[in-house]
Formats: structure tokens, sequence, C-alpha cells
């Protein structure tokens, strides 16, 4: 226990320290929490709140009375008569509160309440912070400033002992006082290489290479000559079954002989060069092919539920009846999907490819002595474990021998082998325990475990974050890589990462990609230029997990440039010497940046680039306007050769409108959306329906959402034919139309194809959406469960495609829209070549002597030369224009025609680039 301080206090309540006063009444209602220099009363007063809440028998209670005895605070709550003592304590920049007697029945004790009208930014000029100090107390909010104070405990993990201290203050000079709360607190676990002490440790802030398997001591040296080729410090060694099985960390022998003693030579030699080794584990997962699984699996896995056996069953018996309802149980499971087939007997594995969903419950076609175990008889009575399974793998009984070995190994392999880390994948699973309530203290429970058994400090980061986390934690915070959108997915990822942490930032795991339409957008290198700014601006590492080797390299020469450019970015950051002028601009979000290196120093000048999609077949797309915000210059072109559309040789009809079902129709608070027969066929002369949507007011306009879906029984096959063609009559009214696409969740982790047309046009055209929209998807809500990576990461399958939903979004409050849709088809992408595009800026019009297959890439720089690379980012033609193209400042007119030798539409998109002053 901490030593306190007996704190001088006052009806009403004053507690107080140097930096802030907390007062109640001696009803225990908050009457101010008031920064002492400014003297302004940050409380939320908007409504009466309460200091504490104590829940019994299922009811909360508030407290009516507060008294203070001592040093103690004795809170008596309302009706329940019962009371609850807190011990208090003063020290010069904080306050601390313990709970030291609560009645034996309770449930839950909220012991502080405090609501701010603050937002818990660190710009802000106050920031306040309930701090945790041991494991048991709940603080929902992360450190280091918080929007609401507040700190439970519950019955199951412990009440009385639970303590957090109250810390306020200007929000950037906070981390000496956490750091001084944290090294007083006996009960609380905290590195002096993470949280409050994180930033001021070289290795948070290095970046790595990922290792899933293929690291041995024959290849060390090449992995040491690329991870320094890339700028990098430090290597993540992934786990899998081929490589270390998680929760037993059994490593492959096959490649590493001598186990973990192998590998602690390569760790030694990698520490050599200067390299740093993370171990990265699925945490407390059980890999399936462990040795806590097979040949004997351990009594200590747990069970979403159990049942027991209502007959005998035989060896060989495929059918095994139970006594307990299997009503709702099904066979559908995936990586992120919450449900196995498996099932635990005695020391047997069963899986199961069927359940009865009424009496006599059993499950069916089984097979016994699954995962290497011994398929054995069993006596009627017998407990069958539905086994829990996610991410690949089972879990074990939280506190459980079991659970506390695989904790142990964690330490015993990081120990051993010397590793600098951990990084605790799949963590954010930990609800499958006890429930989402409860996830918080089973996941960091865990870590703890780990750091209680390891004999040397390692940095740490896992994949879920909770309050107590932040002590041991190095870095933050890493998201798994999109594959298209990625300007806008890094963007939402820097949003994400709360600055009220102070902890070093981490730019998570990067991947380069070529082109694969129509899901994966080319990694190019404005791509890199946008993620290096960002990564100088914020003094961000990233993690790569690529395959970088020198082979791959060669077979892709766009890597390669990548590469070389992350590198530039990598040693500008770590060199220190971008001015905090430039990195500010360089953090701005949607910012874009041209680099140029003179004798090598690096200049930055900021820079726009207008998108434009041109199909040879639209008119409208033909020609368009982009603006020039700086002084009139050479215009910088790209232009991306994209995948044609075949319209002729018949597509897949996926809505013909014929029986739309009203009951498919889901909208937002207010928004309605009517699906009735248009007035007008379509130029074609099909049968058209008109969607009707209204805004009535309740929604905003990005929020304001309606779809009807179609859903498909069996499944669409559309592999051979992935883009939609559309006759569409727009309104004018500026809507947002999006067609969406999808595979059943547990098979696609839940990803969406999004398809948009903007009904800024009146009349009608046939709309060809081939590529898939996501850069957008985050301006909008639309009141579903897709999620960041549901637009920006996860691809959908075409050859199982259960649902097609058609939505409108945008609409003003008190506006309504009116679409005309024809026949939804789905058309066949193919390959083509654009032959000698000509290109039209303002007056003047030049013809590109280049071919364009699909995937190619034309750029133009500013002194007018061309080059064409193709889909691999191997240079394929050089090309001098007599002159450059002038862009002029403001609205600039810009054609784009081009010629196929297939009967097939070409289609491109194209970027122009201007440039302004450099950054200084």
């Amino acid at each position: 226990m901490s030593d306190y301080v007996p704190v001088p206090i006052h009806l009403p309540l004053e507690l107080s320290c140097k930096a802030f006063t907390y007062r109640i009444n001696s009803l225990g209602q908050n009457l101010a929490f008031i920064d002492t220099a400014s003297g302004i009363d940050y409380l939320d007063h908007q409504r009466a709140t309460y200091c504490a809440s104590l829940l019994l028998g299922g009811i909360d209670y508030q407290p009516s009375q507060v008294a203070l005895q001592g040093s103690s605070l004795v809170i008596t709550f309302g009706a329940s008569e019962r009371q609850v003592t807190l011990q208090l304590g003063q020290h010069e920049s904080y306050l601390t509160l313990r709970v030291l007697r609560a009645p034996a029945e309770t449930e839950r004790l909220q012991f502080c309440n405090i609501p701010l009208k603050l937002k818990g930014n660190v710009a802000e000029p106050f920031g306040a912070c309930a701090y945790a100090l041991n494991l048991f107390t709940q603080v929902t909010e992360l450190p280091t400033v918080q929007h609401h104070l507040q700190a439970a405990c519950y019955r199951q993990f412990g009440v009385e002992g639970a303590e957090i201290a109250l810390i306020a203050g200007e929000p950037k000079a906070l981390l000496p006082v956490f750091r001084q709360a944290a090294a007083a607190a006996s009960d609380l676990i905290s590195l002096r290489n993470a949280g409050a002490w994180a930033q001021g440790v070289p290795f948070n802030h290095g970046s790595f290479l990922f290792n899933f398997g293929t690291l041995t001591e024959e290849t060390v040296d090449e992995w040491i000559a690329t991870v320094k080729q890339l700028g990098f410090n430090q290597i993540d060694n992934h786990g899998g079954t081929k490589f270390f099985k998680f929760g037993s960390l059994e490593l492959n022998r096959d490649k590493w002989p001598e186990g973990w003693t192998t590998y602690k030579r390569i760790v030694k030699k990698l520490h050599d060069a200067g390299i740093d080794s993370i171990l990265h584990t699925y945490s407390f997962f059980v890999d399936r092919e462990s040795e806590f699984v097979t040949p004997v699996p351990s009594p200590y896995l747990d069970a979403f539920r159990t049942f027991t056996l209502s007959q005998p069953v035989g060896a060989d018996d495929t059918t095994i009846y139970v006594n307990e309802p299997t009503t709702g149980m099904n066979t559908i499971t995936g990586f992120m999907e919450a449900n196995s087939i498996y099932l635990h007997i005695g020391d047997e594995m069963v899986t199961f490819g069927g359940v009865t969903q009424e009496a006599p419950y059993a499950f069916t076609d089984c097979t016994r002595g699954a995962l290497g175990t011994q398929a054995a008889a069993h006596a009627g009575g017998v407990l069958a474990k539905h086994i829990k399974e996610y991410y690949g793998g089972f879990l074990p009984i939280c506190d459980s021998p079991l659970f506390e070995e695989i904790a142990r190994r964690h330490a015993e392999v990081a120990d051993n082998c010397e590793f600098d880390g951990f990084y605790f994948d799949a963590i954010d699973a930990a609800h499958l325990f006890e429930g989402k309530e409860f996830g918080w203290y089973w996941g960091q429970r865990f870590v703890y475990r780990v750091y209680a058994h390891l004999k040397r400090r390692v940095s740490m980061e896992m994949s879920a974050m909770w309050h107590q986390m932040w002590n041991l934690r190095s870095r933050y915070r890493a998201w798994d890589f999109p594959v298209r959108g990625y300007k806008r997915f890094l963007d939402i990822h820097l949003e994400e990462i709360t600055a009220s942490l102070q902890l070093p930032l981490h730019l998570g795991w990067w991947n380069f990609h070529t082109a694969k339409y129509p899901q994966i957008e080319v990694h190019g290198m404005d791509v890199m230029d946008y993620l290096g700014c960002k990564m100088v601006g914020h003094n961000a590492g990233l993690a790569i997990n690529t395959a970088v080797s020198q082979e791959a390299l060669q077979a892709t020469p766009l890597y390669g440039k990548l590469v070389e450019r992350l590198r530039f970015y990598e040693d500008l950051r770590h060199a220190g010497k971008v001015p905090e002028s430039v990195r500010a601009r360089l953090r701005e979000p949607g910012k874009e940046f041209i680099i140029r290196q003179n004798e090598g120093a690096a200049q930055f000048y900021p820079a726009e680039r207008a998108l434009h999609k041109v199909t040879d077949g639209e008119p409208w797309s033909t020609s368009w306007t982009f603006a020039n915000p700086y002084p009139e210059q050479p215009l910088q072109l790209e232009i991306e050769a994209l995948m044609a559309v075949d319209r002729k040789s018949g597509g897949i009809t996926l809505e013909n409108w014929q029986t739309p079902d009203q009951a498919a129709v889901a909208a937002a608070d207010g928004m309605t959306l009517a699906i009735q027969p248009a007035g007008e066929a379509t130029p074609d002369g099909t049968a058209a329906v008109c969607l009707d949507a209204r805004n009535r007011g309740v929604s905003e306009a990005n929020a304001a959402w309606a779809r009807y879906e179609r859903l498909y029984d069996p499944w669409l096959d559309l592999s051979e034919r992935q883009a939609l063609g559309v006759w569409v009559q727009g309104d004018g009214s500026g809507t947002l139309l999006n067609l969406r696409l999808e595979t059943p969740h547990h098979i696609a982790m839940g990803a969406i194809a999004e398809h948009y047309v903007d009904i800024d046009f009146t009349g009608w055209r046939f709309v060809v959406l081939a590529e898939v929209d996501s850069g957008r998807w985050s301006d909008y809500r639309w009141g579903d469960r897709s999620n960041y990576y549901s637009a920006y990461r996860e691809t959908i399958d075409f050859g199982v495609i259960s649902r097609l939903s058609v939505w409108v979004n945008g609409i003003e409050p008190g506006k309504s829209a009116a679409i005309g849709l024809g026949p939804i088809t789905a058309l066949p992408l193919v390959e083509a070549e654009i032959h000698e595009p000509h290109l039209q800026l303002n007056d003047v019009g030049v013809t590109l002597p280049v071919t364009l297959a699909s995937g190619d890439l034309l750029a133009l720089d500013a002194d007018g030369h061309i080059t064409v690379t193709d889909w691999l980012g191997a240079d394929k033609q050089q090309v001098q224009l007599e002159s450059p193209l002038i862009a002029a400042n403001g609205s600039n007119q810009v054609s784009l025609r081009a010629q196929t030798t297939q009967a097939q539409t070409a289609r491109a998109k194209v970027t122009c680039i201007t440039m302004g002053e450099q950054l200084v």
C-alpha cells in the first residue's frame, strides 16, 4: 500500500493538491473539478451526478450521505443502508482513492465518477485522468487524459484494495506525475520502457520487418541485408503452425533442429548486427496441432457449452446423442467466427458435420479421433464440451493451469532467446472468456502473468488496448494493411491513434501491392510518398510484411523502387533534421507532397493530385476540369490503364426488378425508400424502376442511408464477371448511389465491394462499374456491421456472392431523390490495350506515342518526359515531348481520348498533378 497523508477536508468536501480541487457535497453529488492554474471549473454540470454507485442484488444505489472520518471517506448508499469506506491520499501533484471496506455482497462498486466538459485531448489546456493502480480496478478510458473519470471494481476480481490516482494538469506535462504515481503504487506493474517512460526509449520508435518462418541460420545474413536495405532495425517473428505453434510455442525442429537453442543463435547474430527481435504470438490461443491438444487434449480447454451424453457412444459411432438442447447451433466456422465443430469427450476430440435442431438432440456426421487423438467408447452421462475456437485456435479456461502455463512459456522463450519485445496478437478476443463485460480483465491478466514470469525487461505491444495495458505498452497502434484506398485508410488510422496516450506512434503493418483488378489497387510511388510524409511528420514507425527479399525485388521492380523510397524516409525520420514547421504540415490529413533532394537535403512541396476515370464509351467522362491552386506551371500527369469491360459477351442479371420486395428495404431514422415502376423504360427498352428516397430531416446528409437488398440462395459465381453494368437515370440531386456485392461473412471476414455513382447528372446513362471503391466509404455512415477493414482491407470472393444491396446516401435533410435504375448486370473484365491516347489541356493537344496495356502506368514529369512502366513496375518505354503542357492557375479543361484494338471500351485513371512552393 502507498504511504497516505490524511487529507484536510471541510464540508462541502474538498479534495485538493497543487494541480486541482475536487468538490462534492455531503449527499455525494459532484460540485466542481477546478484547475488550480486557471481557476476554471471543468466539471460537466449538464445534469446532477454522484461521486459513486453500488450494485447490490441487481439494483444500482446512489449515495445518500458522505462523511469524513479522519482520512477516510464513508459513503452510505440510499435505501440499502450499506456503507463503503474509501481511503484518501494526498500527494503533491495527485490524489489517490483506495477501497478499504465494502459490503461482502457487492457486485460492482463505482468509486469514482467525475464527468468533465473536456474531450480528453492533449491539445486542450487542461486534462485529467483516473489512473488505475492495480489490475482489478476497471477504468474504462485510457490514459493520459480522459473525458469522464470513472473507476469500478467487481466481486469476482476483488473489491477491497481497488485503487486509483486522480491526476490532472496541463496534458503534455503530466507524464512525470504518472511516473510518480506508478513508482509509489506497490500493486501496479509498470515497465520503465513503456507507458509514462515510453517516449524516451529508442526501440519504441523503430520499424520492423515480418518473419513468418523463413529466418533460419542459413538465411540470417540475407535477412540482415534486407532489414538494413529498408532502413529498419527490428524483425517481428510471427508464429504459426509451420514456424512455432501458438500456446505451446513448440518450434518446428525440421527448420530449427535444436529448437529455441537454434533460434537463440539467430537472435544473437541479429543483435550483433544492431537488429532487435520481437516474439509475435496469438497470446493465450492454442494451436490445434499443439501438445495441448494432441495426442491427449488438455482438460483445461475452454468450451462454449457443455453437454452430457444421453446414451453410450461406441468408438466408431458417427452420431452422438446429448441431453441438452442443441437448437441454434450450426457448423458455420471461419477465422473470425466464434464457433467450432469440435467436441472434447474424455481424451478424444471429435468433429461434427451436422447438428439437430430438435429432440432427440444429436451431433451428426462425426469424425472420431480428430486432431491425432484416439477414438474411444464413452459411457452415457460423460461430458461433451463444445470447444471454443476463434482466429483458427482454441482457448484455455481463464486462470486455469493451462492459461498459466501458456504465460510461463512466453516468458521462458523470451528470456532464453533474449527477445527484445512481444507482440501479443489476438488478445482482442479476451471477451470470449467471460463475455465483453470482462474482456478487459482477462486480456490484461494474461499479459501481466507473462510479465510475472519474465526475468528480463522487454518491450510489449498488443492487438487491443485497455487501461492498464498502457503501463506495459511501448508504442501504439498497429493495424493490418489496406489493399485499396491507402491514403484515406492511413488518415483514418491516424485519427484513431489517440494522442491522449502520449505513446510513440506506429503506423502498423504495411504491404506493397501490384494491381489485381478489381479489388486491389496498385501501391504506387505516390502512396509511398504519402506514407513517408506521415512517418516523418508523426515520427512514427512502420512494419512491412511484404516479401522484400532480393529475389522478390527483382521479380517485382516496383517493390524495389518502393523499398528505396521507404529507406529515404526512414533515414530522414531518424536523422531528426526536418524542422517542426515542416513536420506539422506533413501531418495534415489529406495533404499531398512532392519530394525533391538538393545536395542531400530533402525539400517538400505541397501538391494537388486530381483524379478522374475515363471510359471511352461514356462521353461525359472523357472531358473534365481540374483546379490548380498554384501558379501556372508545367503539368505533371499519370495515366493508369485499367481493365476493359465486355458488354457484348453476355452478362448475368443480378436484379431485374420484376419482383422487388419492399420488405427488403431498410433505412436510417427518418429516411424512406420506395421502389416503384419508372415512368419510362431504359434507352435499350428494358423495364426500369424508380428509387424514391426521402430524408424527413432526422438524419444528417452523410448518415441518410437507405438500402434494398437481394439475397442469393444458392450463391452466385461471378468469378468470370466481376464488373457491373446498369442504366441509371439521374435527377441531378447529388445523391450517392452505391451498388454493393458481398460474400458470406465467415468466408470473407465481412468484406464489402462498393461501387459508387454520383447522381450529379440528369437523364439516362449506362454506367460501367469495375474497380471496387473505398476511399469515400468513411465519408458516410451506413448503419450496418461494415467497418474500416470491410471497406479498405478485406476482399470478397466473386465465386460465392450471397448478397447485392442497392444504397442511396448523402440526401440533405428535407430533400429527396428520384433515381431510375434498369436491370443490374454482372459483366466480364478483359485486358485491353490503349493506343496513342490523345490528351488535350485547355487549347493545347498532344498525341502520346505509347501503347498502354491494362495495369501499365504512364508518368509525365514537368520536363515533358514520359516513362511507361508495366504492372510490375518494369520500365517499358521512354518518350520526350517537344514541350511540356502548361496548367493555368485556377480551372483547367482536360480531355482524353483513346483507341483500343478490342471491341471493348478503353478505360483509364488519369491524375493531374500540380505543386506549390517549397515548405520551410
